[in-house]
């Protein structure tokens, strides 16, 4: 039998730093990750991200540990600024994955030693 815990704010061990459970079931990142895009493509950090794909040149693929109840969440990508770098999050996404792709100022497909991404929604 699954037990359940139910509170109004969570508070730190000293009583402050407190936070109200509507922003931390609503507000909170569900999903977030930092990595390193060039040569053998791997994670630095992350939180909900089972693995990445290199898919091919400035391509990468973020499957999540636990999906979202749709693809309809919201994703922001970011990289380093090494050559004027931008990050953009593919338009079709899946609930349970997303593809970030790394562009140049001449909007060709480049690697990028330093890439974040986060995706905000509502769990499966």
């Amino acid at each position: 039998m699954a037990s359940e815990l139910r509170v109004n704010t969570l508070k730190d061990a000293a009583g402050a730093n407190s936070v109200a459970m509507t922003y931390v079931a609503g507000g909170s990142a569900k999903a977030w990750i930092k990595y390193n895009g060039t040569g053998t493509i791997a994670i630095s950090d992350s939180f909900n991200v089972a693995s990445i794909t290199d898919e091919t040149t400035g391509t990468t693929t973020i499957t999540l540990t636990s999906s979202f109840g749709n693809a309809n969440y919201s994703t922001v990508a970011t990289c380093s600024d090494t050559g004027a770098h931008m990050q953009i999050v593919d338009a079709n996404q899946a609930a349970g994955s997303y593809r970030q792709r790394t562009l140049d100022g001449s909007l060709s497909l480049v690697d990028d030693p330093a890439v974040y991404g986060n995706a905000h929604g509502d769990l499966a």
